[in-house]
C-alpha cells in the first residue's frame, strides 16, 4: 500500500473531478506533479494510515478463508 496509495490517491481525484473544480487534471502524470507542486508529499499519503487499518481486517478474513477451504477440500474423500 504504500508504494500504491499515491496512484490511487490520484485516480480517486481524476475520477471525481467535474467541471466546478478549480484544477482540471490532464491525465494521471499530471495529476500527479499537481498535488507534489501545490500540496506537497505529504498530500500523497493523507488517509494511508485509515486504509492500511480497514484493510488488515479483509487481509486476516481473505487468508483464513482460503485456509479454511483449503484444509477441507484436501481432507475430503475422494471417490476413486
Amino acid at each position: 500500500m504504500l508504494a500504491t496509495y499515491p496512484m490511487d490517491l490520484v485516480r480517486g481525484r481524476i475520477t471525481v473531478q467535474t467541471d466546478k473544480c478549480s484544477t482540471q487534471y490532464r491525465g494521471i502524470a499530471h495529476a500527479l506533479t499537481t498535488v507534489l507542486c501545490e500540496e506537497g508529499q505529504h498530500a500523497l499519503y493523507k488517509g494511508w494510515l485509515p486504509s492500511v487499518i480497514g484493510v488488515i481486517p479483509y487481509v486476516r478474513l481473505n487468508f483464513e478463508v482460503y485456509e479454511s477451504l483449503k484444509d477441507y477440500l484436501v481432507n475430503q474423500d475422494h471417490p476413486g
